[in-house]
């Protein structure tokens, strides 16, 4: 029916934004309320590229954990391996025309940023209240 359009029409356009939208072999809708998208085209066996999309003025993050589990800390889930992203234009902030974070989270209230960096070809923007973060990294960390 008529949502079943709209979802459709959403993940079309989900795709769209630096890599053409037939780059990502994947693509879903996360929240109807921010518009966020995650896009992810797997190579190898090795390597995830990875697209995370917003309407927020703060920062979008994703993580991930080798059981699939989401336990951690007082105030939200714990992460063996998270990337965070933001884009500001204030110039005394971290993420100063924009930044993809490695960070990780075991049970406690902030996240740590990570040692070993494992990120590659980042890219970020803020175009129309519209993050976007794109990066690659191994499917094993």
């Amino acid at each position: 029916g008529a949502t079943t359009a709209l979802f459709c029409a959403l993940l079309i356009a989900c795709c769209s934004a630096q890599h053409p939208p037939e780059y990502y072999e994947n693509c879903y809708l996360l929240s109807y309320e921010w518009d966020f998208t995650l896009s992810w085209t797997i190579r190898d066996n090795t390597w995830i590229d990875l697209q995370m999309q917003a309407a927020v003025t703060g920062y979008i993050a994703i993580g991930f954990s080798t059981d699939g589990s989401m336990t951690g800390g007082r105030s939200g889930p714990g992460f063996a391996d998270a990337y965070a992203s933001s884009h500001t234009s204030v110039s005394e902030d971290l993420c100063y025309q924009g930044c993809v974070l490695d960070v990780y989270m075991r049970s406690e209230d902030q996240p740590r940023k990570d040692t070993i960096a494992d990120a590659s070809n980042i890219y970020t923007s803020k175009v129309n209240g519209v993050l976007t973060a794109q990066f690659t990294r191994a499917l094993n960390t």
